[in-house]
């Protein structure tokens, strides 16, 4: 029973109309036959007693969350051709493995692991911690160490396919009720005439909670009704929300430039460029003039042995 196909053979018989042999199969169910009883082909856990709204997804991993299919692990999954997604999908990047490809220049900087991105629909653009769903086609940035990307996922694309199908509705209101948009208040600052609304759309909700979206139709349609309310001169949302992405590119060049500027810098006269390293430790952090007074390696506090002077192009 691990191809999709043949579980979906087996509901010749059911007569739930509340549930869907489709989304039953989707989900790791084939029909036992007997009443409305399903197990899961790869934990072997049975279910029965379906009621109005019970949803497939969550109901296994409700019941069975240590089940390898709900876990994520779809290895043994022979999933339908096309994946039963709308036509929309990116094709190219509707299987894992794929996506997981696109993160061989993933920034090491950022700690949120490739695997858990592509598992929750995301592949890499390849520029910054751009990555966009394969199903929905939403995009997400600023990733932030504690990030889990099903809960960004749940949190600003809540209509995903994707999403739905292999999370489900449940998870997907519990972070809404944890998360609502609060995009309209952010947009709306200040009096009718205030260009505020063209800031960055960054919402900060506290550690591990910052994200900025590439394309989300709610943030699109507040501020198109902000562009008809106000007459600024933009023609299209797109535009709008490009010159945003934009400018936050330019602010993030900034600080990269100033970060590059601090780390060339002696860290001892605050001044001067760095072009002393400390042996054996190898750090570069001071010039030659406050070298020789250091007798310790202000970065690991090691002694230093012997010094080499370096010149930076």
């Amino acid at each position: 029973m691990r191809r999709e196909q043949e579980r979906l053979d087996t509901f010749q018989n059911w007569t739930l109309a509340t549930l869907t042999p489709a989304e039953l199969a989707k989900s790791g169910f084939y029909y036992l036959g007997q009443g409305d009883r399903v197990a899961c082909f790869s934990c072997g856990g049975q279910l029965s007693n379906w009621e109005p709204g019970d949803r497939a997804v969550s109901e296994h991993q409700r019941h069975y969350p240590n089940c390898r299919f709900v876990r994520g692990d779809r290895a043994d999954n022979v999933p339908l051709s096309g994946g039963g997604l709308s036509n929309g999908s990116n094709s190219a990047m509707q299987l894992c493995e794929e996506r997981m490809l696109t993160f061989v220049n993933w920034p090491s900087r950022i700690t949120v692991r490739p695997d858990r991105l592509a598992k929750a629909g995301f592949y890499y653009v390849g520029r910054n911690d751009d990555v966009k769903c394969f199903c929905c086609d939403g995009g997400l940035r600023c990733w932030e160490s504690a990030d889990d990307p099903w809960v960004e996922h749940a949190k600003w694309f809540p209509r995903c396919e994707y999403l739905l199908q292999e999370k489900g509705q449940e998870f997907v209101h519990q972070i809404q009720a944890r998360f609502p948009f609060v995009f309209e208040q952010l947009l709306t600052n200040g009096d009718s005439n205030s260009r505020e609304f063209v800031d960055p759309p960054v919402v900060h909700l506290g550690p591990g909670e910052n994200a900025v979206m590439m394309n989300n139709p709610v943030v699109k349609q507040t501020v198109q009704s902000k562009i008809l309310a106000s007459g600024e001169n933009y023609k299209t949302v797109q535009e709008l929300v490009s010159d945003l992405l934009r400018a936050e590119d330019e602010k993030r060049e900034e600080e990269q430039l100033r970060r590059l500027q601090e780390e060339r810098t002696c860290k001892v006269c605050m001044d001067k460029e760095v072009n002393i390293v400390f042996i054996p430790c190898g750090h570069l952090v001071v010039c030659k003039e406050c070298a020789p007074s250091l007798h310790k390696c202000p970065i690991c506090r090691g002694l230093v042995k012997g010094a080499v002077r370096t010149f930076l192009s």
